[in-house]
C-alpha cells in the first residue's frame, strides 16, 4: 500500500525520485486531494454517459430500431463546438449541458451516420 508523502519531502526530493513517488500514486495533487489517474477520468466519464444515456431514454429515437450502439445526437443545425477538439470529460459536461436544453438525443450509429451525410444531389 502507497504512503502520502508531506510537502516537505516532496520538495527535498530529487526528480527521479519525484517520477517514482508519482507512479506510486504517492503525491498529492496541488489541492492536497489524491492526483485523478485517466483511468479515474475514463470510469468517470463512463458512468456518466450510462446515466445520460438512461436519463434520454436508453434507446434510439427512431421508431421500430432494436439497434443497441447508441450515440448521443445533437438536435439543430449546428452548435459551438466540436466533440473532436474536445477531451472526453469536458465533453460529457457539455451533453449534460445540451441535455438539459432539450438539444440532445439518442440515434444508433446507422442513424447517425444517415442524418450527418449529406444527400447528394443529381446535375442537370
Amino acid at each position: 500500500m502507497s504512503r502520502r508523502v508531506t510537502a516537505e519531502e516532496a520538495a527535498n526530493a530529487s526528480y527521479a525520485e519525484l517520477m517514482a513517488m508519482q507512479e506510486a500514486g504517492d503525491l498529492p495533487g496541488l489541492d492536497g486531494k489524491p492526483r485523478r489517474t485517466n483511468a479515474d477520468r475514463a470510469k468517470n466519464y463512463q458512468t456518466r454517459r450510462e446515466a445520460l444515456i438512461a436519463k434520454l431514454g436508453g434507446k434510439c429515437v427512431v421508431k421500430g430500431c432494436t439497434n443497441t450502439d447508441l450515440e448521443l445526437d445533437h438536435i439543430g443545425p449546428t452548435r459551438d463546438w466540436r466533440a473532436s477538439d474536445k477531451p472526453r470529460w469536458v465533453r460529457i459536461k457539455l451533453y449534460e449541458q445540451e441535455a438539459e436544453r432539450g438539444e440532445l438525443q439518442l440515434l444508433c450509429g446507422d442513424h447517425n451516420k444517415r442524418k450527418g451525410k449529406p444527400k447528394r444531389r443529381r446535375a442537370s
